[in-house]
């Protein structure tokens, strides 16, 4: 009993120790940077101008320069991880290119190349299927994809979608593929500098196309489901019917242009020139959490969410600026453990205190392992706050819902799994 109960101060100093907060790291290559991908805690690859590629392997203690004479002064528009020693890349070296690297980019395989085409984005949805875009030839985009991880590419299956402007461009980092399961459609949206936002329902075999900001140009875009998402440039825009409409947010912070939106455990982030702002309710309001102290504009950030302790999911994630600075995010979220003995069933608990003013503890039982989501809603049933959102191994848990920023009034706090659900009432009395 006494180990279980150190075990619980360890924990809850360790929450304390690593709350949430951005910190800037060493970049041994300073320059514009134009993406970033976050592969898991530790691994991340980051991109740029005149050929830059970078790599950590430690969480960003150490970023080192990967870049390759194979890249030559060329621009290295995007990247993605496959896995920890393993990325692939698309730049304009001689038109446009695709860049394999197995060994932590010490060396560089060419897996595509046209010289008649600029590529400015690539995308997976899954550890297979992947998407190649490029800008028009014949005035139509040139999208194609893999169905092998990279090992070929298919440039004829997937429809070209006719450019309205022959001088329009896909801009980097303003893509997005969403599966709901495997074997279903792949939705995919991608922005352009004309202002037109693309999207497809059916795997790219049709497309039709949106224009949120009429000609402004999109820099960004982010879905979390098949319906709901943002996008920006100018001014930033949500859809909730898949891309077909887009609802003006004018209360969205604004310190420049929005370079990049991207959601991951149930939050939403943006960045809005040398700012970055997060949302915990379902994009509904956003607030401040780091700003550059170059005053350059963020343009891509990448975030994933990595169990630790079996129980506490911490989201983790860096930013990269036009003038090479990187930061790095690191927030423990979710729950705690309270006890390891397996329950008998899955229940979740009333809430304590109840009336609450400002903060309450729900508890609840996992009687198997997992995927999970916990989130606190209005009595319309709208997402206010989720609490956990990923898998869990059988035990007892806790955490804590923060109404702060609410009015007084009844929520419902809601626990699933594949298999059950429970609904409880909350009440807020200020």
């Amino acid at each position: 009993m006494k180990i279980r109960y150190f075990a619980v101060i360890l924990l809850f100093t360790a929450i304390n120790l690593h709350s949430q907060v951005w910190v800037n790291q060493i970049n041994p290559s300073p320059g514009v940077m134009f993406s970033v991908y976050a592969y898991d805690a530790n691994v991340a690859w980051a991109t740029g101008e005149l050929g830059k590629v970078l790599y950590t392997s430690n969480g960003g203690n150490n970023w080192f320069n990967m870049t390759n004479a194979i890249f030559g002064t060329s621009n290295v528009y995007s990247v993605h991880g496959m896995d920890p020693t393993t990325a692939i890349v698309v730049s304009n070296v001689s038109g446009g290119k695709i860049f394999r690297s197995t060994n932590r980019g010490l060396s560089w395989q060419t897996l595509f190349s046209r010289s008649n085409v600029t590529l400015s984005d690539i995308q997976f949805v899954n550890s297979t299927t992947g998407f190649v875009f490029g800008n028009p030839v014949a005035n139509q985009y040139f999208i194609f994809k893999t169905t092998n991880g990279g090992n070929s590419f298919d440039t004829v299956s997937v429809t070209r979608p006719p450019s309205p402007n022959p001088n329009s461009q896909i801009i980097p980092n303003c893509t997005h593929l969403f599966q709901s399961a495997v074997g279903n459609p792949i939705f995919i949206w991608f922005g352009t500098s004309t202002g037109h936002l693309f999207y497809s329902t059916n795997t790219g075999t049709s497309w039709s196309f949106s224009i949120p900001d009429t000609n402004i140009s999109m820099q960004s875009l982010t879905f979390s489901s098949s319906q709901n998402g943002l996008c920006g440039g100018d001014d930033p825009f949500m859809s909730v019917n898949g891309g077909a409409g887009w609802i003006f947010q004018g209360s969205y912070p604004n310190t420049g242009r929005y370079y990049s939106f991207e959601n991951v455990a149930g939050q939403y982030f943006y960045s809005s020139g040398p700012s970055i702002y997060r949302s915990t309710n379902n994009a509904a309001s956003f607030s401040l959490q780091f700003t550059n102290v170059s005053e350059e504009d963020f343009r891509d950030l990448s975030f994933v969410s990595t169990p630790g302790d079996n129980s506490l999911s911490v989201v983790h994630g860096w930013g990269v600026t036009g003038d090479g600075e990187i930061a790095r995010y690191s927030d423990p979220i979710g729950i705690i453990p309270i006890s390891t003995i397996i329950p008998g069933k899955f229940n979740l608990y009333q809430n304590y205190p109840n009336p609450f003013n400002p903060i309450t503890i729900i508890t609840f039982d996992i009687a198997e392992y997992s995927d999970i989501k916990l989130e606190v809603t209005d009595i319309l049933g709208k997402t206010i706050k989720v609490l956990h959102q990923g898998r869990v191994n059988a035990g007892s848990y806790k955490t804590e819902f923060d109404g702060t920023n609410l009015s007084s009034g009844i929520y419902f706090y809601r626990l699933k799994t594949d298999k059950n659900r429970i609904t409880r009432k909350l009440m807020l009395i200020r």
